[in-house]
């Protein structure tokens, strides 16, 4: 399953915007993130030398800075998790010493934390790949499965097989073990 792209936010002001796209002149277009949401906050904003200059007022909505401290503390803490092996714990201490204990307590538990950060640096076993192709072809044991647990299940000798032909094949071998 592809993973939804996430666009960078900005702070600004006790709002939150996320990048639209980029204009003709290089500049990224910013768009409040209560736009998709019942609110429908129609602000518009440019990212000039790093800092958010505001084109178009806030509608439907006041400034709430906790919860915009909550996100900003929500994506950094994803972004570190993907490049770090830090575990959860430490991760969630240097977080609570960056933006404080109540933003990054605000909304989730430790243990949602634990899951999101499993969930970014959850990685796909080798022949995911070629698994999840248009056509799918396997060339061999699948070396983990989900869970991460290595899976030897005997495969006949005539290879590649398509992926309902294999299918039948781990099942008549699982019937004899």
């Amino acid at each position: 399953m592809l993973r939804r792209k996430s666009n960078p936010i900005y702070y600004h002001e006790g709002y939150i915007f996320r990048h639209f796209k980029c204009l003709s002149d290089g500049s990224p277009l910013l768009y409040c993130d209560n736009r998709k949401t019942e609110v429908g906050c129609n602000a518009l904003a440019h990212l000039r030398n790093g800092s958010v200059v505001l084109k178009r007022a806030h509608n439907g909505h006041k400034a709430n800075d906790g919860i915009a401290k909550a996100k900003l503390a929500k994506t950094s803490l994803k972004e570190r998790a993907g490049v770090c092996s830090k575990p959860p714990r430490e991760l969630l201490f240097d977080a609570k010493l960056q933006f404080g204990t109540i933003p990054v307590d605000i909304g989730r538990t430790k243990e949602n934390y634990a899951r999101m950060i499993q969930r970014v640096r959850k990685s796909e076993c080798d022949d995911c790949a070629r698994v999840n192709a248009l056509i799918s072809e396997f060339t061999g044991l699948m070396s983990t499965d989900i869970d991460g647990v290595l899976d030897y299940a005997p495969i006949p000798p005539q290879l590649p097989l398509t992926g309902l032909e294999f299918l039948k094949a781990i099942r008549s071998a699982r019937k004899y073990t």
